[in-house]
């Protein structure tokens, strides 16, 4: 059958039959851009489509046409199954709804070629089945308002060459399945662009997997008009649309999911590479496990990502988070439900050691900081904070066990809950803490402060809650069940200034190789001082240190103690501003009683303790083994000496001008020798006790009224 008209149909009506002509039917229509071929009524257990430019054939049960010149075939033969064979020459597949036949939706297959396109209308069937394997191109399923009727699986099955599928609707009721046939197609879902998209109109299911090769799959959901609730498993996602969007996972080269703004999005798991991009209004990423890499960048706000819930077990494949030119993140890392040790190493790129995979952090191109935490398990965690990634700020909240070194930090770091905390290192000291440290509650937590290969001068203060000068920011411990507190200096020769001790916590200070000046001003728990290296230290102990002239032992509540190294310190005590009068004892290990707390000692280099003007009783028992003690009286004190043959005294007492101040040398042995000189100018006076083994004790003094020796052999 031959037409010319250029508008010509021709109709096979199969309602009584099909119309088995032997040796078939063929229609060419010569010319025209609008010919059609409807084939209508009856049903075929096989039937099957060959469709080329303008060309074609059917074939249903022993029905066979063939057709050319046609650009539209209709056809409504009922058909459990229709495979149809693309011709090569069609450059672009579109898949949509067709006109409908009375109350039957039909199935569109517009195939596009160089010369125009021709329009394949289908109902009636229950699988259609196209064959992309000669080569299409590029198919779009879009359109999609109604179910084709009778429609239930709808296939494209691609070669081995590379096809690119978008889908922006599918029908419910009908799934979509893309079969590869070993090329590396793209699949595109919710975009006919590749980019942007919605996947509001996805509302029948979709499955993708490719034989021998290997399909890009990326799912488009950021121009959704609401947020969603996804969960990403090892064979589908479910949520941002409608349907299922299923896959084989040992098919896929990679997964890409563009998020809405407010979405929230579950991966359960990552059978293959993943990207996830961010929406534009706080998104939300909660990764529960990992089996290959998953990589997550930030939308236009603060997202949020949470890697694991209470376990990072099952994070196999690596993680990367990253923020973008105009959104940032915060990570939460979640491992507290765990009872395994782990290792940790923090660096300016990410975690590893705490997931069998290692986590990644990048900042994006803005300057708003990002957040990351680390909430640790019930095992103890061992952390290395060998550096902090760039603009993220970092804390670890732990369970009362975790140790953690801080070797540099870049941004804020925050700890809580630590056993024990270590900052700085004997190499470099505190040179890479370069912003604030803070230890949290929790605990109780050792907080060790490491100064000690700082080779500069330093200048700091701290107190019960934070230290200051050390580094740019505070090291602060405010909030910090404390257990203990240690510093350790460095050989620059520091100036450091006590204003405060946490009271039933230690607080220990080593000075540095350098000659340090230590002024304790208050305290209110014990502090703890030693000098195990270097030579000149000075400690001054007062209210106003390092001047003991106006300073008063009031604020010095807790206990200060000078470790058996100290013998290369020179100590002064200072109450010379003082208003409460002092009776007590000063001896060769300390003084229990002349102020608040006792102070207490070793071997020192020297000793100086300065009174007040308020009328002072003291009681020297002795002096530091190593060095001379030296008292400086108010005016108005009585200073009694009681030398022994075994303890150390050489003691030396100035009273101020004009002087009422009273001393007195007493002797237990009265067989010892007592040799009195008297002040001479500048020389002072002494009272020399001679025992009979040849041991001399020595008191000398000057400007003092009063002056009773001793009775001696």
């Amino acid at each position: 059958m031959r037409c010319r008209g250029g508008e010509d149909t021709l109709i096979l009506d199969c309602g009584h039959g099909l119309i088995d002509v032997p040796g078939g039917i063929e229609y060419r229509a010569v010319n025209g851009t609008r010919n059609a071929l409807v084939i209508k009524g009856g049903a075929a257990a096989a039937h099957t489509h060959r469709l080329g430019a303008e060309s074609g054939a059917v074939t249903a049960g022993a029905m066979h046409v063939t057709y050319q010149g046609v650009q539209r075939v209709d056809d409504s033969i009922r058909a459990k199954r229709l495979p149809i064979e693309l011709e090569p020459g069609l450059d672009e597949l579109e898949l949509s709804n067709g006109p409908t036949f009375g109350r039957a939706q039909s199935l569109r297959v517009r195939a596009r070629h160089a010369g125009g396109q021709v329009d394949l209308n289908l109902t009636n069937q229950e699988a259609v089945a196209l064959d992309l394997a000669k080569g299409v191109g590029r198919v779009t399923v879009d359109d999609f308002r109604r179910r084709p009727t009778r429609l239930r699986l709808l296939t494209l099955a691609s070669g081995a060459r590379r096809d690119d599928v978008r889908i922006a609707t599918t029908p419910p009721g009908v799934v979509t399945r893309v079969d590869g046939g070993g090329g590396s197609d793209s699949v595109a879902v919710g975009s006919l662009t590749g980019s942007s998209g919605r996947t509001t109109e996805i509302r029948g299911q979709i499955h993708v997997s490719n034989r021998g090769g290997k399909t890009w799959l990326s799912v488009a959901a950021d121009e959704n008009p609401e947020s969603a609730s996804g969960v990403l498993s090892a064979q589908s996602l479910t949520g941002l649309a409608p349907a299922q969007i299923g896959f084989q996972p040992g098919q896929l080269a990679g997964l890409t999911v563009l998020l809405g703004g407010g979405a929230i999005l579950t991966v359960e798991h990552t059978p293959v590479p993943t990207t996830v991009l961010g929406g534009s209004n706080l998104t939300t990423l909660k990764v529960l496990g990992t089996e290959a890499s998953l990589e997550y960048t930030a939308g236009q706000g603060v997202d949020s990502v949470q890697v694991g819930e209470g376990s990072v077990a099952a994070i196999r494949g690596h993680v990367l988070v990253r923020g973008s030119p105009r959104g940032n993140v915060n990570v939460t890392v979640d491992d507290s439900a765990t009872t395994a040790e782990r290792t940790v190493v923090i660096s300016d790129h990410g975690i590893s050691g705490l997931a069998p995979a290692e986590i990644t952090l990048a900042a994006g191109a803005n300057p708003s900081r990002n957040g990351l935490t680390i909430k640790s398990g019930h095992a103890r965690g061992f952390y290395s904070v060998v550096d902090t990634p760039p603009l993220f700020a970092v804390a670890i909240h732990g369970q009362g066990l975790d140790v953690v070194n801080v070797a540099a930090v870049h941004q804020p770091f925050e700890v809580e809950g630590a056993n024990g905390v270590s900052i700085g290192s004997s190499a470099v000291g505190l040179a890479n803490i370069r912003d604030e440290v803070t230890i949290g509650p929790g605990g109780p937590t050792t907080v060790t402060i490491d100064d000690r290969g700082a080779a500069a001068a330093r200048s700091a203060t701290f107190d019960g809650n934070t230290v200051t000068g050390l580094t740019p920011r505070q090291i602060s411990y405010a909030s910090a069940a404390l257990r203990t507190l240690h510093l350790l200096g460095g050989g620059g020769g520091n100036r450091i200034k006590v204003t405060g001790t946490r009271p039933g916590i230690t607080t220990s200070l080593s000075l540095g190789t350098g000659a340090d000046l230590i002024a304790v001003c208050a305290t209110s728990g014990p502090l703890v001082l030693d000098a195990h290296h270097g030579a000149g230290h000075r400690v001054v102990i007062g209210s106003t240190a390092p001047d003991d002239t106006k300073a008063e032992l009031q604020p010095i509540a807790g206990e200060v103690t000078l470790s058996a190294t100290a013998s290369n310190v020179d100590l002064i005590v200072g109450d010379g501003g003082g208003h409460v009068a002092r009776r007590g004892e000063l001896n060769q290990n300390g003084t229990p009683d002349l102020g608040p707390a006792a102070i207490t000692w070793g071997p020192l280099h020297s000793l100086a303790f300065r009174l007040s003007r308020a009328g002072n009783a003291v009681l020297v028992n002795g002096s530091p083994s190593g060095g001379p003690a030296t008292v400086w009286t108010g005016c108005r004190d009585k200073v009694e000496a009681k030398p022994s043959e075994e303890i150390p005294c050489d003691l030396f007492v100035e009273g101020s001008k004009p002087s009422e101040d009273t001393l007195r040398v007493l002797l237990e042995d009265r067989s010892a020798a007592v040799d009195i000189s008297q002040p001479a100018g500048t020389e002072p006076g002494t009272i020399r006790i001679t025992y009979r083994s040849g041991t001399t004790k020595v008191v000398s003094y000057r400007n003092i009224r009063n002056i009773i020796p001793p009775r001696g052999g």
